[in-house]
C-alpha cells in the first residue's frame, strides 16, 4: 500500500492510495475525503451515505472511520475502493479517481458551503 497522492480542498485531507492484496495480483486505487466532527457525515457508517458516483458508474463509499495505516493523525475520513473484479484499471486511474474524491468531497461538504 502506498499514497499516491495527498491534496486539500478547504484544509480538509483527500487521500489516494494504491493497495495491492495477494486476492487480486494488479493494485487498485482507494480514495478517502477527511470528514470533520461539525459534518452531518461524521461517525456515520458508509451504508449510511446516499453517494453515488456519477462520473464512475455508481462506484459507492466502502469505508468511513479512522484510516488504519497510521498517517493524517487521528481524522475521519469517508472513501471507496476500486477492487472489483469487472474494474478495468484504465478506466478506474488516479485522474478519474481524483475526480470521484472530489466529487465526493461535493457532496459530503455541498450543504456547508452554500
Amino acid at each position: 500500500m502506498k499514497i499516491v497522492k495527498n491534496f486539500k480542498i478547504n484544509e480538509r485531507n483527500i487521500i489516494i492510495r494504491e493497495v495491492k492484496t495477494e486476492m487480486k495480483d494488479e493494485p487498485y486505487l482507494c480514495g478517502y475525503v477527511e470528514v470533520t466532527k461539525d459534518n452531518k457525515y461524521y461517525d456515520k457508517h458508509y451504508d449510511e451515505i446516499d453517494f453515488h458516483s456519477e462520473i464512475l458508474y455508481g462506484l459507492d463509499p466502502t469505508f468511513s472511520g479512522i484510516i488504519p495505516f497510521g498517517c493524517f493523525e487521528n481524522k475521519y475520513y469517508i472513501g471507496f475502493d476500486c477492487s472489483y473484479n469487472f474494474m478495468n484499471p484504465k478506466e478506474y486511474n488516479l485522474e478519474n479517481i481524483e475526480k470521484v474524491c472530489k466529487e465526493l468531497y461535493d457532496f459530503i461538504y455541498e450543504s456547508e458551503e452554500k
